[in-house]
């Protein structure tokens, strides 16, 4: 057999066991599938749990590293502020030197402390067995019988956690008063100025202990989620399996044709959507059954009804024939009777009303022709009652049209007069509104000219007054300057004293230990707020003597303001008071014009109307001997039409 053969056999055989398991899994109950779902959720946390754990384990582990990278940090922090007092001059090494000796004493607590050793390998500070100062970290073995020194060398000559000249170290010791060596790891960096290697470190067992608090914490959580997720599955399952079984047995009653079947889940989720939706569509089916029934008897009594229908109409056609051959015969009357009224009523349509109708009886069309013997006879008397009216209205129309013509005439004469005095009338007024307006306007333009005069003034008057405000603040301007620098004075000597606590602090902090890691940060940020503070009080008190400088030039400008500002009144009171004469003379002309525009306006209206009046009388003429002639063309038709008939 081939390779390839050989690997789609072994494929095949594959997908065949995943389908049976699979086939055996969809044909378990629903129970066991919750259990089973139970099962792997357990064994996902478990799996979750063991990852978990190797990650912890690690991040203890760095937790641990940056801890101690940190503390010592911390300590080479007070080395350096005490070789800062050394360079200062404030202090010698030895002082400096064993001051920090102290500090770091003061940091040891618990099994925590730091020690370091000298160029030449000898203990300059234990925290954890002072007897060891002044002895060689070469005589220390750890449990292997490896040379302390040697790793600690070791461990300085490279780099870590990005600082130069530092390393960690494993190796075994003993805790401070006990014999008993345990595994310890240790941080060493190197200070240069000093040629001191320091150290700080942590029992493993310690940081195993940590590891296996945070491991159970989190294996206790992992199984309270473990067992709540395993009841509400439960629950679910028994909810669900339940509710399974009632729509199964409401499908088996449906296949049984039981239509008063009904399915009660008292839930809103996707069962009690599904219950309820089925309720609702065998509802429909037995509504639609009874509907069916209803439909059927209902047709039964239709085709029994049409039954005897059927024997009614055909004793109503037997009926209906003998009445048809009734209507015939009268039919037959009607119509002479009809075709001697139309030979009547043609004869006067062409205009001969001497046609007499013989049609007479009690039916209708009987009353018909005697109203149409009737009508001819009053016809023919109004036909001649309108010719002799004809003739009369054309005599009158004769005489209106002449009337229109002389009163046409004399109206058009008034409007050509009335339009000439209008035209003259409105050429007086133009002018006068002309006059008029260009004294308003000067009026305006005067008043404008006063009202800005007096708004000078009161301008003038509040710049004076803004002057006076400004030399007055001024003044306090250079008093507040000096105040300001007494204040910046007083400032200097609080951040002088803020940088002294600042370093008390940093000592304090370091006697602290791993607590004070924090007040060491703050202190380290008060010491630089200080000296920033120092430096800003400097500028103030540079930028507060320029404007004690600049505050003088400032009073002399104000005194010309001031001096400016008067004589700027003086001469706007002497324009208000030639602006208010001129004024009162604008006035008085303009008061004179519009009383001559307002006659004028009044003649010019009197005018226009007389005119309209006159277009009026014009208008009113033409339209009456419109109407005449119209009356006349009237008059000729009708007597025409008159003549058409022949009474």
């Amino acid at each position: 057999m081939s390779a390839a053969a050989e690997m789609l056999t072994i494929d095949l055989t594959g997908r065949e066991a995943a389908s049976g398991i699979t086939g055996r899994l969809r044909n378990l109950p629903l129970r066991w599938q919750f259990s089973l779902l139970v099962a792997i959720v357990v064994a996902a946390l478990a799996v979750l749990v063991s990852v978990t754990s190797w990650q912890l384990r690690g991040m203890v582990d760095e937790q641990n590293a940056e801890s101690l990278h940190q503390s010592v940090e911390m300590a080479v922090g007070i080395l350096e502020h005490f070789h800062a007092e050394e360079l200062a001059g404030r202090l010698d090494r030895d002082t400096a030197q064993a001051r920090a000796r102290e500090a770091l004493d003061a940091l040891h607590h618990d099994d925590a402390y730091y020690f370091a050793y000298d160029r030449d390998g000898r203990f300059v500070q234990h925290g954890g067995n002072p007897q060891m100062v002044g002895q060689s970290v070469s005589q220390l073995r750890d449990a292997e019988g490896h040379n302390m020194l040697d790793a600690f060398q070791r461990a300085v000559g490279g780099s870590v956690l990005g600082v130069q000249h530092a390393g960690f170290v494993e190796y075994d010791a003993a805790r401070p008063g006990s014999t008993a060596a345990e595994p310890k790891q240790s941080y060493v960096r190197l200070f240069a100025p000093w040629g001191w290697v320091l150290g700080a470190g942590d029992y493993l067992t310690d940081i195993d202990a940590r590891f296996l608090r945070q491991q159970l914490m989190m294996i206790g959580a992992a199984t309270l989620v473990a067992v709540v997720l395993a009841l509400m599955l439960a629950w679910q399952s028994r909810r669900i399996v339940g509710n399974v079984h009632a729509v199964l047995g409401f499908a088996q009653r449906l296949a049984a044709h039981d239509l008063q079947a009904h399915m009660s889940l008292n839930t809103r989720e996707e069962f009690g959507q599904m219950a309820s939706a089925l309720n609702r569509a065998v509802d429909a089916l037995r509504a639609s059954a009874l509907r069916d029934q209803e439909q059927v008897e209902q047709l039964r009594a239709a085709e029994a009804e049409q039954e005897a229908q059927s024997r009614e109409i055909a004793g109503q056609s037997e009926r209906i024939q003998q009445a048809a051959q009734r209507e015939h015969a009268l039919a037959e009357q009607l119509r002479a009777k009809v075709d001697r009224i139309v030979v009547a009523v043609e004869t006067a349509a062409q205009g001969d009303l001497t046609v007499v109708s013989d049609v007479s009886g009690e039916d209708a069309i009987g009353r018909v022709g005697e109203a149409l013997a009737r009508l001819l006879k009053d016809l023919r008397a109004s036909i001649a009652g309108i010719a002799r009216n004809a003739e009369q209205l054309a005599r009158s129309v004769s005489t209106s049209r002449e009337v229109s013509r002389r009163l046409s005439t004399v109206a058009q004469d008034s409007s050509d007069n009335a339009e000439q005095l209008a035209s003259a009338t409105e050429g007086v007024d133009r002018s006068l509104h002309a006059v008029a307006a260009a004294t308003e306007q000067m009026n305006s333009a005067v008043h404008e000219i006063a009202r800005n005069v007096h708004r000078s003034v009161e301008i003038a008057a509040v710049a004076g007054s803004a002057a006076d405000k400004a030399a007055q603040l001024v003044d306090k301007l250079s008093g507040s300057s000096e105040q300001i620098g007494s204040v910046s004075r007083v400032i200097t000597r609080i951040a002088e004293q803020t940088n002294l606590l600042a370093l008390n602090a940093t000592i304090e902090a370091a006697r602290a230990g791993e607590a004070g890691k924090g007040f060491a940060v703050v202190a380290q940020e008060v010491k630089e707020l200080a000296r920033n503070t120092a430096q800003a009080t400097g500028d103030i008190e540079q930028r507060i003597e320029a404007i004690q400088a600049d505050t003088g030039e400032v009073v002399r400008a104000i005194g010309e303001i001031r001096r400016t500002i008067d004589e700027v009144n003086a001469l706007s009171n002497m324009i208000a008071a030639a602006v208010e004469e001129q004024s009162a003379t604008t006035g008085e002309i303009s008061r004179s014009v519009a009383a001559a525009a307002q006659g004028s306006a009044a003649i010019s209206s009197g005018v226009q109307q007389l005119a309209g009046s006159a277009h009026t009388v014009r208008d009113g003429a033409t339209e009456t001997a419109t109407a005449a002639e119209r009356l006349a063309e009237l008059a000729g038709e009708q007597s025409g039409l008159i003549r058409r008939f022949r009474c």
